[in-house]
């Protein structure tokens, strides 16, 4: 982005990530240092001023990932773009016969008064809670793409080789786009990648 011309900035949490990349990119606009380390929860930007945000491999990962996207919608121009991803919870069903009964258990429990499972790295989410997330927060939905049906397991344990689960995995994709049949993409793929802007009105 930065050879084409884009004033661009990325961020990451952790100490060494962002020194190790900015070694081996140039440096931004006005000598500005490319890539930091800050909590994306609360970014050293100001209010509207960028045209597009990404967010790809992060919100899954935070426990309160609404103080994110409420970041991403500040820091958008009125009219600006943002790029988000999250794990979807129901490849954790489709990719594993297993996964519906341990679901179907969480939730009986949780109706009896049991706790809900606390947050653990990689929690995956629903298709309606992002968007209703994204929406609630002044996002509206431009576009969905869902990628990675994940190899095929039986209580979390491969059934497929690699080679033979990237083969299954090309194969049903491209038979999914030619029938244009992206409920299935919402279904079954494990990440979902969601294309929002921010109304016009800030």
């Amino acid at each position: 982005m930065l050879n084409r011309g884009y004033d661009a900035i990325g961020f990451d949490y952790s100490i060494d990530m962002p020194d190790n990349a900015a070694r081996r990119i140039a440096t931004g606009t006005a000598g500005r240092r490319p890539l930091a380390r800050c909590d994306i929860q609360a970014l050293p930007l100001g209010d509207d001023s960028f045209d597009c945000a990404v967010c790809l491999g992060v919100i899954s990962y935070v426990e309160h990932y609404e103080n994110i996207i409420r970041e991403i919608r500040r820091i958008l121009k009125p009219g600006g773009t943002a790029i988000v991803s999250y794990r979807n919870e129901n490849n954790l069903m489709v990719s594993d016969p297993v996964g519906p009964v341990k679901y179907l258990g969480r939730k009986t429990l949780e109706s009896v008064g049991h706790a809900p499972r606390e947050f653990r790295i990689g929690n995956h989410m629903s298709h309606g809670e992002a968007g209703r997330t994204l929406q609630r927060n002044g996002l509206t939905l431009e576009a969905f793409k869902g990628i990675g049906l994940g190899p095929l397991r039986f209580n979390r344990r491969p059934l497929l080789s690699e080679k033979m689960s990237l083969g299954l995995h090309r194969t049903l994709t491209r038979w999914l786009d030619a029938w244009g049949a992206e409920f299935a993409f919402r279904i079954g793929t494990d990440v979902h990648i969601l294309v929002v802007r921010k109304s016009t009105g800030g």
